[in-house]
């Protein structure tokens, strides 16, 4: 089972070469901190209500 650390970073190996500097910097601030949350639980464990409250906690106040 996968768990979220590695989709992260895989995630962030794929886009890296194909994102400008600007676009690669919010992905990897984002990604960073769902991967300091959720990082050793697999995919299957982190539900749809998991990632909005995790956005919404995230992104609200910018």
């Amino acid at each position: 089972m996968m768990k979220v650390s590695q989709a992260v970073h895989y995630h962030l190996e794929f886009h890296t070469a194909n994102m400008q500097e600007n676009t690669q910097r919010c992905v990897e601030y984002i990604l960073r901190k769902l991967h300091n949350q959720f990082q050793e639980r697999g995919l299957d464990s982190v539900f749809e209500e998991d990632v909005l409250t995790f956005l919404m906690k995230h992104t609200c106040n910018r």
